[in-house]
């Protein structure tokens, strides 16, 4: 049954475009037009592709919020002003596309007749109480082995994914097409400039680049969502081929003759993105769009949390999100100013909070991981092998060292060392380690080892002997200590509990771990009383004046001229 209704104030009336996808529905979008979407549970990168593209409005024929995830892409839609009508149903996707409607509160209405009612979304419906994410997390644990099964192959060894070449001292630059990716690029001007990064463009990202006047050395994603001109820049292009089979964007590339690979996997396009960086050579993956919190891994729905997670995992410590500490020591619209930061990082990272010191206070700047085993001749080899390898797949530049009185063990240790890299999915990383600064000392006893140690001045330590205790008190220079033959670093790293931000590449010789402290700022105070200061200002003025700096000795001498 139609209902007619007299235009009011509050309406919003325009063309309509229509797509289930939004972010295809963006690129057709024009300002001041009308979005239709059929989307549950509308997530931050469409909804900002939507807004980006300046609609006067936006009706969704399903829930933007259910409350099962965070209300990321209903809230950034409001934010900016537009109208988000809810729940409309399905027969709003039947309109015409480019048909003429009108807005007004919770209905639809073509040439004065309403079509569809739903609900307003306002910013007090979005204030409700969010579902635990657990359950989202519980489903991705439930399918884990189906998952891997499938993807684990490509994500986690990199079977089947395009190789990135000659890229051992050059970092990526992965540019999405988030609203932020915009700000985060030009806060990252210098060093792009200085470092000539390898740009990998993802979806829409790839016209943020051409604006950014960055090159296009790799475009992968989805062509629909890009223009021509961005696939005509773009060097090389990957498309990613999901589970069903098909492969967004493809049949754009085919009829404009561009040549591209393939990478079959579940996800998004960032995460293939992700995982040919992370088989790459390049040192780092730094990013510009790119969201990490819990409420961003679960935004799309529970099918994509497990691709985020792993692609994420797979590029392991070379994801940078050096430009957090940018935005902490100057503050953002969204990140307010801080005055310390603290806490461990990559090589980008320690430079990020270098640069901004005196800006902000920093707690110290952390180097490559370190390892140093102190062992008497009754360890295992096995095991003191396993402990300096530990650290060695960290990073190419970690340090592990190895300390005993014991020529045996010495070399027995080196040749575990061998047997052991081969069994390591990170081989090649822990073996230039071994190769580059691994060290093995022969002392001639366990206190002149301690001496060598303190000059060292190790990140962790470890004791292995039977009374570690009786050695304690003469380690004066060390991060972390750990006693005992059975207390392997990683007991640290992961269960035992001690603080996990260390000095390295020898401050441990005038830099403590992270504590308390670190969070505790003094001030310290004087009070004299006139009798007090009479008895001591002329020692004052003496000193002042010595200095040449007689404005100090008269600050305290003509309190008592008159007197």
């Amino acid at each position: 049954m139609s209902e007619t209704l007299s235009k009011e104030s509050s309406a919003r009336s325009g063309r309509i475009r229509i797509d289930d996808r939004p972010k295809h529905l963006a690129t057709r979008l024009e300002r001041g037009e009308i979005a239709v979407i059929n989307v549950a549970d509308l997530d931050r990168q469409s909804a900002a592709a939507l807004v980006a593209a300046g609609p006067v409005a936006v009706l969704n024929a399903q829930p933007s919020l259910t409350g099962r995830v965070a209300a990321l892409g209903p809230r950034l839609i409001l934010e900016a002003g537009i109208v988000l009508v809810d729940d409309l149903g399905q027969d709003v996707m039947s309109l015409r596309e480019g048909q003429e409607v009108m807005v007004t509160g919770s209905k639809v209405l073509v040439d004065g007749s309403v079509i569809a009612t739903g609900s307003v979304v306002s910013s007090d419906s979005l204030d409700v109480d969010v579902a635990d994410s657990s359950a989202l997390f519980a489903g991705v644990d439930a399918s884990i082995e189906d998952y891997l099964a499938k993807d684990g192959a490509t994500v986690l060894r990199g079977v089947n994914v395009p190789q990135l070449s000659d890229l051992e001292k050059r970092p990526i630059l992965l540019v999405t097409g988030a609203a932020d990716a915009k700000a985060e690029l030009r806060a990252l001007g210098r060093w792009r400039s200085e470092v000539t990064p390898f740009v990998i463009a993802v979806d829409g990202g790839a016209d943020v680049a051409l604006k950014a006047r960055l090159s296009l050395d790799l475009v992968v994603g989805d062509a629909e969502l890009m223009s021509e001109k961005a696939i005509r820049k773009a060097r090389s292009f990957i498309v990613r081929v999901g589970g069903d089979g098909l492969a967004p964007g493809a049949d754009r590339l085919d009829r404009m003759g561009v040549v591209y690979d393939r990478i079959a996997m579940a996800g998004t396009s960032l995460d293939a993105a992700l995982i040919v960086a992370a088989h790459s050579t390049a040192p780092a993956v730094v990013t510009a769009g790119v969201s990490y919190g819990e409420a961003e891994l679960v935004d799309a729905g529970r099918a994509l949390v497990a691709p985020a997670f792993f692609s994420r995992l797979a590029v392991g410590s070379r994801l940078i999100g050096a430009q957090a500490v940018a935005a902490l020591a100057y503050g953002t619209e969204s990140v307010p100013k801080v005055d310390k930061i603290v806490g461990p990082g990559n090589a980008f990272v320690a430079e990020a909070k270098k640069q901004v010191f005196g800006q902000v206070g920093i707690d110290m700047i952390a180097g490559p991981s370190e390892v140093l085993v102190l062992a008497d001749g009754k360890s295992n080899p096995k095991f003191v092998a396993a402990d300096l390898l530990s650290q060695a797949e960290h990073d190419k530049n970690a340090s592990c060292v190895l300390i005993t009185e014991s020529e045996k063990l010495a070399k027995e240790v080196q040749q575990e060392i061998e047997n052991q890299l081969a069994c390591l999915l990170r081989e090649e990383i822990a073996r230039d380690s071994i190769d580059n600064n691994g060290k093995i000392i022969i002392c001639k006893d366990l206190l002149q080892g301690i001496e060598i140690a303190n000059r060292i001045a190790p990140e962790h330590m470890e004791v292995c002997v039977d009374e570690p205790f009786n050695y304690l008190g003469l380690i004066k220079n060390a991060g972390s200590v750990f006693l005992g033959r059975y207390n392997a670093e990683p007991t640290g790293d992961y269960f035992a509990g001690p603080n996990h931000t260390l000095p390295t590449s020898g401050t441990a010789r005038f830099y403590s771990p992270l504590s308390v402290e670190d969070f505790v700022k003094n001030i310290q105070y004087s009070y004299y009383t006139e009798e007090a200061l009479k008895a001591d200002y002329k020692k004052i003025s003496y000193f002042a004046n010595k200095e040449g700096l007689t404005a100090h000795a008269r600050a305290v001498d003509i309190r008592f001229e008159e007197q």
